[in-house]
């Protein structure tokens, strides 16, 4: 060994590891015992024999450096005992971790396998997202044509609309697989369903023939309709527009009510028919616009036979009658004269109101009969002349003043006149004869029922059968004569013969029913005063007969005028 405790290096041969086989029998290793050998081969004898003391004190020596070392250093021993148990430990977990770690590679291995395979499809869309991303101001454009095609919609600008649905329309067709393509083209659909209520919502509207020709126009583009799906809308759309004007009129006044549905049907339906006839040929014409003008007129005709017979006065119907003429002349230009159609139905309502107003007024005098004080009813002479009886004198008699059934009775028939004269069919001439006469007849009916059924006393009695008198006398002709004013004709008195007939046997039936007078409780020497009575009667009937034969002959010379004038 060297100064330091070291054992000096040499240069190993192959003796020396032989014999060191031969001493240590291989107990030394990675070459130490090479350089003892070495420097013990060199010792002489009393060197070697003194190598084992000094190999024993050096062996003390080391061993008490070592107790002293372990004493002095026995802490670090401990905590590097602990800090080696420790080591194991954490290397036995990192051993058994490393065991888990091997089982879980073949998983790690195929998960990376399955992230290349991600990464790769990653790549690919992000290339795809980058080539989107060139063309993204177009995409933009594409994306944003439904959104367009409102605001040209709500802008009212219908030619850029129509490009945008035309675009559409070539990109399905070129694209038909694509799903955003797809979405694209059903938006503007949508937005083609809107553009097509709003054109139709316009010729719903009052616009002139300029714009119905645009818009037209513009539905023909959307190619949605043919020809006959197209008329129909037209005329949809206008007939909504001229039902909603209708609608909007109150109906709480039916003259005014009616007077305004002609004007209006007039006017719109004129310009309806003008519009259809300028926008489609009339070669292709399938009846549509006829069927439509026929239910129009149809319409019309309806409203007017419901609220005509709430009118009740003959200058509104006549007014009326003239609207609805005019309103038949204005579409007669155009080929829809309905003026024939009128006639019925205000020949209908006029014969309704005359007749019930003529049977009122005959009703009410049977009631006013019964209820009458048949007293005289003096007017400043006791002799009475009867008026004129010309022709053009329609002055009711003021005889009539003295009985006020007969004054009730010419009153209403007057009115019943004044009413059918404002407006008098030619048509109804034999029907409102016939009901004058009737009702004429009903009249005198319900004086003689009057007389069989009351008990009158004389003097009531007179009175009566002067009431009789001057309802055949002037009552009855003037009457006859009012009505003949209103057609212009003449109606000789033998066509009132029951009327006649009937009041002459009630003038009359005081000389038949003197034995009915007889047997009232009078006075003996009344017999002078009564055969007075009769002779003044007698006097009386021979001034009529002469008045009757002058009135007969002057009616005849009117009747002679009148139908040289006719």
């Amino acid at each position: 060994p060297t100064k330091n405790g070291k054992m000096s290096q040499a240069t190993s041969t192959d003796p020396y590891d032989s014999l060191a086989s031969l001493l240590f029998h291989d107990q030394f290793q990675d070459g130490d015992h090479e350089a003892y050998l070495a420097d013990l081969t060199s010792y002489n004898l009393d060197r070697l024999s003194k190598e084992p003391t000094l190999l024993a004190a050096q062996t003390s020596q080391i061993q008490s450096e070592m107790q002293q070392l372990a004493f002095s250093n026995y802490k670090s021993f401990i905590h590097s005992a602990e800090c080696i148990r420790s080591v194991h430990g954490e290397i036995s977990r990192a051993s058994s971790k490393v065991s888990g770690l091997l089982e879980e590679l073949p998983a790690l291995s195929s998960a990376c396998e399955l992230f290349a395979k991600a990464a790769q499809d990653v790549a690919a869309a992000r290339a795809i997202n980058g080539q989107t991303l060139s063309h993204l101001p177009n995409l933009l454009d594409l994306l944003s044509l439904p959104q367009h095609m409102n605001d040209y919609i709500r802008s009212g600008s219908y030619d850029e609309a129509l490009m945008i649905e035309s675009f559409a329309h070539k990109l399905e067709k070129m694209h038909p697989d694509i799903p955003i393509i797809q979405d694209i083209v059903a938006d503007v659909k949508i937005g083609t369903d809107q553009l097509l209520l709003q054109l139709q919502n316009k010729l719903k509207t009052k616009i002139p023939l300029s714009q119905c020709l645009a818009v037209v126009g513009l539905i023909k583009r959307l190619d949605i309709f043919d020809d006959m799906q197209l008329r129909l809308c037209f005329l949809k759309s206008r007939d909504l527009w001229l039902q909603t004007s209708l609608d909007a009129i109150r109906s709480d006044n039916p003259y005014t009510y009616l007077g305004k549905v002609a004007d209006i049907s007039r006017a719109l339906v004129f310009d309806i028919i003008t519009q259809y006839r300028a926008i489609f040929s009339e070669e292709q014409e399938s009846g549509i616009l006829h069927s439509w003008l026929v239910q129009k007129v149809s319409q019309f005709l309806e409203t007017l036979d419901t609220h005509l017979p709430r009118i009740a006065e003959g200058a509104s119907i006549a007014n009326i009658l003239d609207q609805c003429m005019f309103y038949g002349v204005s579409l007669g230009r155009v080929g829809v004269d309905f003026r024939g159609l009128l006639a019925p139905i205000f020949e209908k309502h006029i014969y309704y109101l005359f007749m019930t107003t003529i049977t009122t007024v005959s009703l009410q005098f049977a009631t006013n009969l019964k209820s009458h004080k048949w007293v005289s009813v003096p007017l400043g002479s006791s002799n009475y002349s009867f008026p004129d009886n010309k022709e053009d004198s329609f002055t009711p008699p003021s005889v009539l003043l003295e009985h006020p059934p007969i004054a009730y009775l010419v009153n209403g028939y007057l009115s019943a006149y004044n009413e059918l004269r404002q407006c008098a069919p030619l048509s109804l001439l034999g029907q409102a004869w016939e009901v004058v006469d009737k009702n004429l007849q009903q009249v005198v009916s319900s004086l003689k029922s009057y007389y069989c059924e009351t008990h009158l006393s004389p003097q009531e009695l007179l009175i009566f059968q002067d009431f009789c008198k001057v309802m055949r006398e002037p009552t009855v002709p003037y009457l006859v004569r009012c009505f003949d004013h209103i057609y212009g004709v003449v109606h000789p008195r033998s066509s009132l013969s029951v009327v006649n007939q009937i009041l002459v046997e009630l003038i009359a039936g005081e000389n038949n029913d003197e034995d009915f007078e007889l047997d009232l409780d009078l006075p003996e020497d009344d017999d002078e005063g009564e055969g007075e009575e009769e002779v003044r009667d007698d006097i009386e009937e021979e001034e009529v007969q002469k008045e009757e034969e002058v009135r007969d002959e002057v009616e005849e010379e009117d009747r002679e005028k009148v139908r040289a004038e006719v």
